[in-house]
């Protein structure tokens, strides 16, 4: 045997025995429980030389899904722990699907008296020729999402993409969310709440109904900023929830309104139609608009985010965070509103609800991370060289006042457990910074600090 193909063979981590990183990977994301992901995960940490590069580089090539034959079928995904927290959806796998390369794909929410199945046939008929560029998920009864639900409700969206993406190879950037009447509102919820996860929204026939109705619209919808919106409904929609006219316009009216505050905040990516000769019923996107927004990627990592939140499971924005409010959250029930005399009380309420949820948001310029932040605690940025350089200093400023300024660790480890949390292999993130309101800035997780951290 040649010397210089004996030398390859003693070199290879397979030749004596051990595993490959790949092949860790594959067992990493795959394993049934934490304890068992992170004993993997220590083996991987204690590669030699390993690199964030690399192993966002392995990660992305990885092929964990079993290939599966094309038609409608009916699956159960996890929320959360607990088998109480499977969710029945029913998905149509296109034609020519394979694992081997990432399939974008469109979540459909059905709406009340409706189900899976009624909304998947619609959505088959919208999408037309291109019904088999996509995977399809339609959720039996996912909602409603209300803002005032409790946390495990918030979070159901996020919990549904990152179910879904351990199901089918799933194309992160091109995830499309579509809402008729109740579906509607929860695509609006789901949107406010988790911008970061879809590419695109079709919201049609109903508005986002929130808690102080309108009144809050200005502040909750910068949350989807980022996020390509086609909004749909008939200008004959102007009943009530009785079946007689309501007083201000039902939905037609409210529609309206919404799309106004939209245009005021100068949305790069809004459209909105209004059928002259529609009420709530038979609304089906413009088959122009439609195909073009599906045409559209995720912004992965914006410079400017924001996100105002009643829960920290609503706080999550593309690269920041919220690991604690300050304060009790807004109720879920009757809100007892102080008014002032003489004081207008839609003003007054206004001004209540807003002072009761948080705030988070950030803008990245060159190498300063600056933050804003309202009745939130530790703040949590998660970065990567794709949105600041992290080969140089950066400082961080939060209300004004600098946090930090320095060289921000890679952590390979970081990247291992958000990965493992969402599988969202097109945006993998290289560090973790935790900026609490007084105190020392820290990387990482706690448990690392003895660990071994990719450079």
């Amino acid at each position: 045997m040649p010397v210089a193909i004996l030398c390859i063979l003693l070199a290879s981590p397979l030749g004596n025995g051990e595993k490959g990183l790949d092949e860790l990977l594959r067992e990493h994301f795959l394993a049934r429980s934490t304890a068992k992901r992170r004993s993997i995960q220590k083996k991987i940490l204690s590669t030699d030389g390993l690199t964030t590069k690399a192993l966002a580089s392995t990660i992305r090539k990885l092929n964990l899904w079993e290939p599966q034959p094309a038609g409608e079928r009916e699956i159960a995904v996890r929320l959360r722990r607990g088998q109480s927290s499977e969710k029945q959806v029913l998905v149509r796998i296109p034609q020519g699907y394979k694992p081997d390369k990432a399939w974008p794909l469109v979540i459909t929410l059905h709406g009340r008296g409706q189900s899976a199945r009624s909304m998947l046939q619609y959505t088959k008929k919208i999408l037309s020729e291109r019904v088999d560029e996509f995977i399809v998920a339609a959720p039996q009864d996912l909602g409603p999402i209300g803002f005032t639900e409790p946390g495990h409700v918030a979070a159901r969206p996020r919990s549904l993409v990152n179910g879904l993406r351990r199901h089918f190879r799933i194309d992160s950037d091109r995830v499309y969310l579509i809402g008729y009447s109740l579906g509607s509102h929860n695509a609006w919820m789901a949107t406010v709440m988790h911008s970061d996860c879809f590419a695109g929204v079709v919201p049609l026939a109903t508005p986002l109904q929130v808690v102080g109705d309108t009144l809050i619209y200005e502040e909750l919808l910068p949350n989807c900023r980022n996020t390509a919106i086609l909004f749909c409904w008939g200008r004959q929609d102007t009943l009530g929830p009785d079946g007689q006219p309501h007083p201000q316009g039902g939905n037609a009216a409210l529609n309206r309104h919404l799309s106004g505050v939209i245009d005021g905040l100068d949305f790069k990516r809004f459209a909105f139609v209004e059928y002259p000769d529609k009420d709530h019923f038979g609304i089906v996107p413009p088959p122009d608009k439609f195909s073009s927004l599906l045409d559209y990627q995720r912004r992965k990592l914006p410079k400017h985010v924001r996100q105002v939140y009643r829960l920290i499971e609503q706080s999550r924005a593309y690269w920041l965070a919220s690991e604690r409010l300050q304060g009790k959250p807004l109720p879920n029930d009757q809100l007892r509103i102080p008014v002032e005399p003489g004081e207008d009380p839609r003003i007054a309420q206004r001004k209540y609800i807003i002072a009761q949820l948080g705030l988070v948001e950030g803008r990245c310029k060159g190498r300063t991370i600056d933050l804003t932040t309202r009745r939130t605690g530790r703040v949590v940025l998660y970065l990567s060289d794709s949105l600041v350089d992290l080969d140089k200093p950066v400082r961080i400023i939060r209300n004004k006042r600098e946090r930090f300024r320095g060289r921000i660790p890679r952590n390979a480890r970081v990247m291992l457990e958000e990965a493992a949390q969402s599988w969202d292999f097109d945006r993998l993130f290289t560090a973790r910074v935790v900026i609490p309101l007084a105190g020392k800035v820290k990387f990482g997780y706690p448990p690392d600090k003895k660990g071994r951290r990719a450079k």
